[in-house]
């Protein structure tokens, strides 16, 4: 009996640690957003306190795309860098050992990674379409609509900022929506989460996975949930098997700036397919996909037990 009640009190202790985590990510975003806003206010004179409004108010700019670089730039650069690294700074500078910016064999597993990342790009093309067409029963209707006028939004944003017309401006778009989300969403999610959730779970795979499920969540784009999630935990392991935060935060980095460079390659049609859809992608080449994907992954992890990072 002793042992069960033993059990069971660490199961619950784990699960308000977990719960601890994920209010305290949601706090910080929100704080972040609030700093944010009152920032956008006094530097540029953008205010808006809803989705509503903010689409109004992209209508009626002159220039709504420097609105929208603006506006993600100051509430990224206060979440995710600022918040996180004082937090860091404050109450887990251990943690600040844990990203070990020397790594026996890094050019192997940045290499690999890159691998990793481009053999899985056909799987992923089948998860957003798949993830796309979702549709809830009928009873939560309500929060279907609410899922849609979210994805709406995020769409009119996309559709807003990646088009560039030069190289000043594709740099500062690629500094807002790759380089800044890159290293800052890293530094919230694998740096920080993960490694929270990992000391609390004493399980690496679960903390993983819950911060992979978090990563995708917070973002609040329901309709690219899975594979946003399937990136989330793959960047998870990228950071843990190589032990640096630098592998994951360059790969999340890259698959922001093609994910840019090819949708505005095919809003200015000089590529005929949609980076967006698996239409064009045959289903051998999935199969070929996950194959290659897979057995990198193993080379990745074997080069991991084989540095002594993970056992």
């Amino acid at each position: 009996m002793e042992n069960i009640n033993s059990s069971g009190s660490r199961i619950l202790e784990k699960t308000l640690g977990v719960l601890i985590v994920f209010l305290v990510v949601i706090g910080s975003m929100l704080v972040g957003s609030g700093l944010g806003h009152i920032l956008l206010k006094e530097m540029f004179g953008i205010s808006f306190n809803s989705e509503t409004e903010l689409l109004n108010l992209i209508k009626s700019s002159p220039d709504p795309k420097a609105l929208i670089l603006k506006s993600q730039a100051v509430n990224a650069i206060i979440t995710f860098l600022l918040i996180p690294i004082l937090y860091i700074a404050i109450f887990r500078q251990s943690y600040f050992k844990k990203f070990n910016p020397i790594t026996k064999r890094l050019p192997v597993f940045l290499i690999l990674a890159i691998i990793i990342f481009f053999t899985g790009m056909p799987l992923l093309a089948y998860l957003v379409d798949w993830n796309k067409d979702m549709k809830l029963p009928s009873s939560l209707k309500p929060l279907q609509d609410w899922m849609e006028n979210s994805e709406n939004l995020a769409k009119v944003l996309t559709e807003t900022i990646i088009y560039y017309k030069d190289s000043t401006s594709f740099f500062v778009t690629l500094l807002v929506v790759a380089l800044i989300p890159g290293i800052g969403e890293e530094l919230v999610f694998r740096g920080v989460v993960q490694n929270e959730l990992k000391d609390i779970l004493k399980s690496p795979t679960l903390a993983i996975w819950i911060t992979g499920f978090l990563f995708s969540f917070i973002h609040f784009q329901f309709f690219g949930f899975f594979p946003r999630m399937f990136l989330g935990v793959l960047f998870g392991y990228l950071y843990y098997w190589s032990g640096n935060i630098y592998v994951s935060m360059f790969v999340h980095f890259m698959n922001n700036a093609l994910t840019l460079i090819l949708a505005n390659m095919y809003k200015q049609k000089d590529i005929s397919f949609n980076p967006d859809s698996s239409e064009s992608i045959p289903l051998y080449s999935v199969v070929i996909s996950v194959i290659a994907f897979s057995f990198f992954i193993y080379l990745y992890q074997r080069n991991s037990k084989e540095t002594g990072i993970t056992k």
